[in-house]
């Protein structure tokens, strides 16, 4: 309600997309849209936490960390 998501895009647990007016939402375990980082649900978190980190140390550490951690 508060327009947070107004033209962003967004994902989100199953049958909570109504909810999101004026959000474009995706299907995809996390989106990234600037400074807002959406993920679908509990299964999501460990990819959801890849993403917050990579804002601090950058993709190629992540790409590194997903690779040590047999994500890639």
């Amino acid at each position: 309600n508060a327009g947070v998501l107004e033209n962003k895009m967004v994902t989100c647990y199953p049958g909570f997309e109504k909810e999101l007016t004026g959000a474009d939402v995706r299907d995809a375990l996390v989106v990234v849209d600037g400074n807002i980082i959406t993920a679908k649900g509990p299964g999501a978190s460990v990819h959801f936490a890849l993403a917050i980190a990579e804002r601090f140390v950058g993709a190629k550490q992540i790409e590194k960390l997903k690779a040590d951690m047999f994500l890639a």
